[in-house]
């Protein structure tokens, strides 16, 4: 009798796990996504680690500026990625908050970000692919590869939040 209860109680525990595992990443897409049209800030901003996400941020533009700089023959990209390198950080402290990323959502979404405009349309779900990294993160990739760039997730206890965003390759061409 106590064997039976034990392993059936270790079978539930593992059900909620594989559970939760499956189910965690698009939970937290839907909340994100209904936050998102309801204009609500504080909730999208719940699901966002805004440290990381300005940290990624900055490493990725300042990859990407550099880079351009680098192909640009006439000089004139290397004065432009200088001047785009010292107001990166002002750029993205002022992006990266909950205001900036309710805009980022609404335009992806194909809405109206204004107060009062029209819904974000819904996103379906077949527009995007989820990338497991383990039990640590995921990434939420374009189905069509030729679209690039992902976001990327970590856990925080049993919650996700964004904390980058992996910009495509040819962002700047």
């Amino acid at each position: 009798m106590r064997r039976t209860t034990l392993g059936l109680a270790s079978l539930a525990l593992l059900g909620l796990g594989v559970g939760w595992y499956v189910f965690s990443p698009l939970w937290t897409l839907k909340q994100m996504r209904a936050a998102a049209d309801a204009r609500a800030a504080d909730d999208l901003a719940a699901h966002v680690d805004f440290p990381a996400l300005r940290e990624d941020l900055k490493s990725e533009l300042s990859v990407a500026l550099v880079a351009q700089a680098r192909h640009d023959k006439s000089g004139a990209g290397a004065l432009g990625a200088a001047v785009g390198l010292a107001m990166l950080d002002t750029v993205v402290e002022g992006f990266v908050s909950p205001a900036g990323i309710r805009l980022m959502f609404a335009s992806a979404a194909g809405g109206d970000a204004s107060p009062g405009g029209r819904p974000p349309a819904r996103m379906g779900s077949s527009g995007f692919r989820i990338e497991r990294d383990g039990l640590a993160g995921f990434r939420v990739l374009p189905v069509d590869p030729t679209n690039g760039g992902a976001l990327v997730f970590r856990r925080y206890g049993l919650d996700w939040r964004l904390a980058g965003i992996d910009l495509p390759p040819d962002a700047f061409r």
